[in-house]
């Protein structure tokens, strides 16, 4: 069984996957476990393992009052994000129903068979939100010294920005010029 590699434990990530209730002798659980196995080897591949250690050294709080332990809270918030981006992909009836009857209701229920549209923005925005924290993670910038500001003009050529997220270091979703009025 692999463990999380930033959060506290398994039954804790369950829990902030609203997942607590997921039998762990099933096929279920055997995805979940594959998941986050993907998932620790992705960090260590993208952030090195000396970054792994530092992060790992700086202890854990839900309150973090320096750059250090923000890092630490961000690599955990990753790691739910980026488990939960595995399994929406993989598991898309364990969001509506995580109990036993979760492969009943699968079958029987349409709507949940078909998400269309919400699980690609949903896919989309946890992509993008996962690579900030990346970026972020990879840096040596100091919370607060941020240089970048992003904007939302409104046109259709620029996505908007996710619900507290209209500011921050990447300029990734600032709107490419308009072809419209280019000479």
């Amino acid at each position: 069984m692999t463990n999380p590699l930033f959060v506290a434990d398994l039954d804790t990530l369950k829990e902030k996957l609203r997942l607590s209730g997921l039998a762990e002798d099933g096929d279920a659980h055997a995805i979940f476990d594959e998941a986050l196995l993907e998932v620790r080897v992705h960090f260590y591949r993208r952030l090195g393992a000396s970054l792994v250690t530092s992060l790992l050294a700086t202890g854990f709080t839900e309150n973090p009052t320096t750059n250090a332990t923000a890092l630490r809270g961000l690599a955990n918030v990753t790691e739910v994000n980026w488990v939960r981006l595995v399994l929406l992909c993989r598991l898309p009836q364990l969001w509506m129903d995580n109990s036993g009857q979760a492969q009943k209701a699968w079958n029987e229920e349409a709507p949940y068979r078909e998400r269309g549209d919400k699980t690609a923005t949903e896919k989309e925005r946890l992509e993008k939100t996962i690579e900030d924290a990346l970026d972020l993670l990879l840096s040596d910038e100091v919370f607060g010294s941020e240089e970048g500001i992003r904007s939302f003009d409104g046109s259709p050529l620029c996505d908007g920005p996710a619900p507290g997220a209209s500011v921050g270091r990447n300029l990734s979703n600032i709107a490419p010029p308009n072809p419209l009025f280019e000479d």
